[in-house]
C-alpha cells in the first residue's frame, strides 16, 4: 500500500476498504490514537445520519445491495502531493464520507438502520470480523458492574475483539477505556465511544491482559479506577 494510511480512516469506518487495505489499516489503528478516535467519531455520525432516514426495507433489499457492492470495484483514495492539500483532505474526508453514508442509508431504504437496530448486527465491522473468523475462540467474562462482555481471538487474523454491547450507559462525564496490561504497566488502547460497537486490536502476546476501566470523559493517560473486567487473550 502506497497511500498515506491516515487518509483511509473514513473508508475504514464505512467498511469500504479492500481486505488487504483493511488488514494494513488494522495494524496502523493500533499505533495511531488520532485515527482510532476519528474512526469512532465517524461511525457515530454515520449511524445518527442513517437513523434520521429510517424506513422499512423490502426483505430482499439487503442481499441485493450487498451483491451489487461485491461487483463494484473500489476506487483508490485521492492522494495529495502538497502538505497543505494533505491536511485539508484529512480534515474534510471524514465529513464527506459521513454525508455519503447518510445518502446510502436513504437510497437503500433503511438497510443501514435495520442493521443498527438488529442486536446481532450492532458490532463494528472489524470486531465482527474477528468473531466470525473460522478459527475464532470466544469466552465470556463478567464485569464488577454485573454485565457480561465477550472476547474473541483469531490467530489467523492476529486480532482480538471485545463485544461490549451489554455494558450499561454511563453518565455524561464518564467513559469506558480499554487497556493492555503488562505487569504494572498499562497502555491505553482507546476510549469506547459507543460500547455497542465493541473494540478490536492486534492480538497481544502471552501474559498480557486486556482490561476495561471507567474513566473521566476524554479518557486518562493511566487508569484512575480498578478494572471492571480483565482477561488474558492468550488464554481465550
Amino acid at each position: 500500500m502506497t497511500t498515506d494510511l491516515h487518509t483511509l480512516s473514513g473508508a475504514f469506518a464505512l467498511d469500504a476498504l479492500s481486505a488487504d487495505d483493511a488488514c494494513e489499516f488494522f495494524k496502523h489503528l493500533d499505533e495511531c490514537p488520532a485515527c482510532h478516535e476519528e474512526v469512532a467519531e465517524l461511525r457515530e455520525v454515520a449511524a445518527k445520519l442513517g437513523a434520521s432516514a429510517a424506513v422499512s426495507a423490502p426483505p430482499d433489499l439487503r442481499s441485493r445491495v450487498l451483491s451489487a457492492a461485491d461487483r463494484e470495484p473500489q476506487l483508490p483514495p485521492l492522494v495529495s502531493t502538497s502538505p497543505q492539500d494533505h491536511v485539508h483532505s484529512q480534515k474534510w474526508l471524514p465529513r464527506i464520507l459521513a454525508a455519503a453514508a447518510a445518502l446510502v442509508a436513504i437510497a437503500v431504504g433503511g438497510v443501514v438502520v435495520d442493521q443498527l437496530n438488529d442486536p446481532e448486527a450492532t458490532l463494528a465491522a472489524d470486531v465482527a470480523r474477528v468473531f466470525d473468523a473460522d478459527d475464532a475462540s470466544t469466552q465470556n467474562a463478567s464485569t464488577t458492574t454485573g454485565a457480561t462482555v465477550s472476547v474473541a481471538t483469531s490467530a489467523s487474523l492476529g486480532r482480538m475483539a471485545v463485544d461490549t454491547d451489554e455494558l450499561p450507559a454511563l453518565s455524561g462525564g464518564q467513559v469506558y477505556q480499554l487497556w493492555t496490561m503488562t505487569g504494572e504497566t498499562a497502555r491505553s488502547r482507546g476510549v469506547l465511544s459507543d460500547p455497542d460497537d465493541g473494540a478490536s486490536m492486534r492480538l497481544p502476546g502471552a501474559e498480557v491482559s486486556v482490561a476495561i476501566t471507567i474513566e473521566p470523559k476524554g479518557g486518562s493517560e493511566q487508569p484512575t479506577t480498578e478494572p471492571i473486567v480483565s482477561v488474558v487473550p492468550s488464554e481465550v
